[in-house]
């Protein structure tokens, strides 16, 4: 069923009230050291690091085997079982380009799971833009090196209007996509 505001309220299909209790799936698709019990460091900062040590192939072979496995069917399922009625999804904004407005499948494919996952188990799905086109903010959490160079550079900030307009486009018709955080901590 499509969410939608009423007044202060966001309400359901017969404008009935519906109150959001979520869980946050922080660190699988924008990785988050802290999640992984490291210290805090730019997402880039551990993937330069990576490649130079192992190589494009096992960077690949990694993010593939991290994403399948970080949340699985099961995770979703467990909470909705939970009594829990809502996902937050942060993302980088590198899960769905592949290049300055271009996107690729494969981090795609993550995103239309979990979209799918809550139409499943009716869960709504909250898609967090994390990490911005340059960095939105000066901290790692945006996988910034110190500078928010998103409002540095205007084609940054097409870039993640052009994200946004194509994600929003793709899930326009899922009835579980209850918003979107459009830049998060900016």
């Amino acid at each position: 069923m499509f969410l939608k505001t009423q007044n202060t309220k966001i309400v359901g299909r017969k404008d009935e009230p519906i109150f959001l209790r979520g869980v946050n799936l922080g660190g699988w698709l924008m990785m988050e050291a802290y999640f992984l019990h490291s210290p805090n460091s730019p997402e880039k900062k551990f993937r330069r690091e990576f490649l130079k040590n192992l190589g494009p192939q096992a960077l690949r072979e990694f993010d593939r085997a991290f994403r399948d496995h970080f949340i699985r069917e099961e995770d979703v399922q467990r909470i909705a079982a939970w009594g829990f009625n809502c996902l937050r999804v942060p993302f980088h904004y590198r899960c769905a380009e592949s290049e300055p407005g271009q996107f690729k499948a494969e981090g795609l494919r993550y995103l239309d799971w979990i979209v799918a996952m809550g139409k499943k188990y009716k869960i709504w799905i909250i898609l967090d833009l994390h990490a911005a086109p340059g960095s939105q903010n000066h901290d790692w959490h945006s996988d910034s090196l110190g500078k928010a160079e998103f409002w540095l550079k205007k084609s940054y900030r097409h870039r993640a209007i052009a994200l946004w307009e194509f994600l929003a486009d793709r899930y326009k018709e899922e009835e579980y996509v209850a918003g979107y955080d459009i830049l998060n901590e900016a």
